[in-house]
């Protein structure tokens, strides 16, 4: 019978991870750890020999160090994460935000009527001098409108606008306080802030254009304009300029000394522009149907959240950014949760 032959699996040495030490008997390795006064030199790596890992070492032989690696995020990480960021800087009211933001960077916020006379005081000044062809539709009137409600700072200065649709209410900066207040009464406000610098010398261009031109085809039109003008008042029940105004008031600016000859209550013929245009208008007003004012009414709230959702996007993006470089500003914005 042949001889069978039983080879027996080489093992490891033990191996010291401190010096590298090796040695295939146990006794050896016990000595070298613990009878050995002086420990052994770091030369492989400089790990402490702990009882614990010496202990590793007698009953495994070799002792391998979890080597812990800088965890790099996934992809899917790193979207989460926005993510997360994201959805906690969109739960946050714009109004706190734009707040804390202004107020960290320091930035002098403009309040919304102010902004409106920056944008269009050329324009208004045309208008007071009758300089140029001026006509206003219906769709200029909603890109007017766009143009207020919408921030074209890079800055965010001029973030003194929006609907908050938590609230259903708009919110208006004005004469250095946040103004909240309900739709119907908020659009109001906002057409008479544009009137006030814009739209009533636009009312008094008209006017004036029509009782000094001399072609009827052309005055014609010019009422036609005003009618639609006062068509657009009516719809939102906002008076036109001329209501209780004296000839002088209409035909002279703040600039002209007229404009502050009050006349006397005796004197009828000084209201007599006034009276003439504010049968016009009475007129379109009692024309306007109520499903007019509501279609007026939703057009120009629908541009306003429009151009809130996208003024609230820009400031949850420039907010995040911050955050993300200003440890500070971001502990003052994570606390307002």
């Amino acid at each position: 019978m042949d001889k069978v032959v039983i080879r027996r699996q080489k093992k490891d040495p033990y191996t010291c991870p401190r010096c590298a030490y090796m040695t295939t008997r146990k006794s050896h390795m016990h000595q070298h750890m613990y009878l050995t006064k002086k420990q052994c030199p770091c030369t492989a790596s400089n790990i402490e020999l702990t009882d614990e890992i010496k202990n590793h070492i007698l009953e495994n032989r070799i002792y391998s160090p979890v080597v812990h690696r800088e965890q790099v995020p996934s992809q899917t990480q790193i979207i989460n994460n926005y993510n997360t960021m994201n959805n906690f800087i969109n739960a946050i009211d714009p109004l706190k935000k734009i707040q804390d933001y202004i107020k960290h960077k320091n930035i002098p916020l403009i309040s919304f009527d102010r902004s409106v006379e920056l944008k269009y005081k050329k324009t208004r000044q045309k208008l007071e001098r009758g300089q140029g062809t001026h006509s206003m539709s219906q769709d200029d009137i909603f890109e007017i409108l766009d143009n207020v409600t919408k921030v074209a700072s890079e800055s965010l200065e001029d973030f003194n606008y929006f609907y908050d649709s938590n609230v259903k209410k708009l919110i208006m900066y004005e004469s250095g306080d946040w103004k909240e207040m309900y739709v119907s009464s908020g659009l109001k406000m906002t057409i008479r802030t544009i009137k006030e610098y814009l739209w009533d010398a636009y009312e008094c261009y008209l006017i004036k254009k029509m009782r000094t031109i001399a072609n009827l085809h052309d005055k014609q039109k010019l009422k036609e304009l005003l009618q639609e003008y006062y068509t657009f008042l009516g719809c939102m029940d906002v008076d036109p300029f001329v209501k209780d105004s004296y000839n002088n008031k209409i035909l002279f600016t703040p600039d002209d000394d007229e404009y502050w000859n009050v006349p006397s209550n005796r004197d009828t013929n000084a209201w007599s522009i006034a009276e003439e245009n504010m049968k016009i208008y009475n007129k379109v007003k009692d024309d306007i149907t109520n499903k007019q004012k509501d279609k007026m009414k939703n057009n120009l709230l629908d541009v306003i959240k429009t151009n809130s959702k996208r003024n609230v996007s820009e400031l949850n993006k420039v907010v995040i950014s911050l955050i993300n470089v200003d440890a500070e500003f971001k502990r003052d914005m994570m606390s307002l949760s």
